[in-house]
């Protein structure tokens, strides 16, 4: 969406330096900020808790001299307030997203006793979820591995799980796993090795899309 261009022309601003893409990218951010006065869904993709992330990372960045605490006190109040109507496992995706917000918001905020009271309830709604089902798996543990330096919860819970990750839930969501070993390569390096050669060797890429990432990321190419 429109945060995600602003964080493009951001970075593209600071290769160039050419600042005029900077003033670009406010503007999206403000325009953007607009829309959020009215009914916004919550989601990461499109919504406030991956508006509120982009926003977050430009000033953490330096990309714009703001104070976060006064900018991202809305989303702040909107994605607290959200949590409470967790029921199922639509709610759960949006609660991974609201979890990526905060961890990232932590970061440099002068709000981190709330901030972190905020994260332990997503710990334990993760906690809840990951014990009805496995569903969303490689995305729950992806935000717990962001989590374990914030949450002493979020570390042990993310050790216990890893220890239950079998091979066949590769099939559930091979693109989901693909991103969450390749991103914890450095930790799992044999666990990245196996499922790369399970997702290759049984052809489970379900989109081009993820056929274009392994491409781009291992320079492998595969066949649709």
């Amino acid at each position: 969406g429109k945060i995600g261009i602003a964080v493009f022309l951001c970075h593209y601003a600071r290769w160039s330096q050419q600042e005029i893409y900077c003033d670009f990218a406010f503007g999206l951010i403000e325009e953007a900020q607009r829309q959020m006065k009215g009914k916004s869904p919550v989601n990461y993709p499109y919504g406030l808790s991956g508006m509120g992330t982009g926003i977050a990372y430009t000033i953490q960045n330096n990309y714009f001299d703001a104070n976060p605490d006064e900018i991202l006190e809305d989303f702040d109040n909107i994605l607290s307030r959200h949590m409470s109507t967790f029921v199922d496992l639509s709610s759960f995706k949006q609660i991974i997203g609201i979890g990526r917000y905060f961890c990232i918001r932590i970061r440099n905020s002068g709000r981190q006793d709330k901030i972190k009271e905020m994260i332990e309830k997503v710990v334990l709604l993760t906690e809840l979820q990951l014990l009805r089902t496995s569903c969303c798996y490689p995305y729950a543990l992806n935000l717990l591995y962001d989590l374990r330096d914030v949450s002493e919860k979020a570390r042990k819970l993310f050790e216990e799980n890893m220890k239950l990750f079998d091979s066949r839930y590769i099939r559930d969501d091979p693109g989901g796993w693909f991103n969450f070993f390749y991103k914890t390569r450095a930790v799992y390096p044999e666990k990245y090795a196996k499922v790369s050669e399970a997702i290759m060797s049984n052809g489970l890429f379900q989109t081009d899309a993820e056929r274009i990432r392994w491409h781009v990321v291992t320079g492998k190419e595969v066949e649709p």
